[in-house]
């Protein structure tokens, strides 16, 4: 209700600027404080908050318009950025979901003349699908329908996880550093996503499917595990 009524009353500059100060002074979802005897899956959501985990303003209004999940501005303020190479944040949402939200700019910057703008990609899963590698997306780097694309891969792991194996066209294998949680990489034509993480004192091997990909629109992925 908090946010319905911001957007709904308040002028955008008061919004932008609470919602940048909100963004830069930390602090815990109610009922989500991190405990020893149960530690958080993604630790970089307990961190302490920084100026890089600060969204602007245009971000933060579009995450608030979500209609499903819905955030608050407290979800805005416990947002951690998690890409190095482009602007991503990793945020809580209500019903218990983790959304990955990044800022997606176009393929091809302008169009009659006139630039466009980037657009907000904004991906979920509950917690447990994020624990299993489902918060992932994928995003076609070409304008073209070519049989080799170049694709670049988001994704969010649970703690523990200190890099994915990516498979692609050939089964050619990369491995990708995990940091602050996540991944980051650009393949040609991804095929899957791997890892292995401890749960329930066992370790497990993921494996999350990647589909094709095409328009640069981002895919929500079906995994499974072995």
């Amino acid at each position: 209700m908090v946010a319905a009524y911001l957007r709904a009353r308040v002028p955008a500059l008061i919004l932008a600027i609470g919602l940048i100060g909100l963004a830069g002074c930390g602090g815990s979802r109610d009922g989500q404080a991190a405990s020893s005897a149960n530690p958080p899956p993604f630790a970089v959501l307990q961190s302490p908050a920084t100026r890089r985990d600060a969204s602007s303003p245009s971000v933060a209004r579009d995450v608030l318009k979500a209609r499903s999940p819905t955030f608050s501005i407290t979800d805005i303020r416990d947002a951690r950025e998690v890409l190095a190479k482009q602007e991503g944040w990793l945020i809580p949402a209500a019903e218990g979901k983790l959304c990955l939200v990044r800022v997606v700019y176009p393929l091809v910057p302008r169009s009659n003349g006139e630039r466009l703008p980037p657009s907000i990609s904004q991906t979920c899963a509950s917690e447990a699908d994020a624990m299993d590698g489902r918060l992932m997306e994928t995003q076609s780097l070409s304008t073209t329908f070519a049989k080799r694309l170049p694709t670049r891969v988001d994704g969010v792991v649970p703690d523990g996880v200190h890099h994915v194996v990516v498979r692609s066209i050939g089964d050619a294998k990369k491995a990708v550093p995990v940091v602050r949680n996540a991944y980051e990489v650009i393949v040609v034509n991804p095929r899957s996503v791997s890892f292995v993480a401890k749960q329930a004192r066992r370790r497990r091997r993921y494996i999350v499917q990647t589909p094709s990909v095409a328009g640069g629109r981002p895919y929500p992925l079906p995994s499974h595990r072995r």
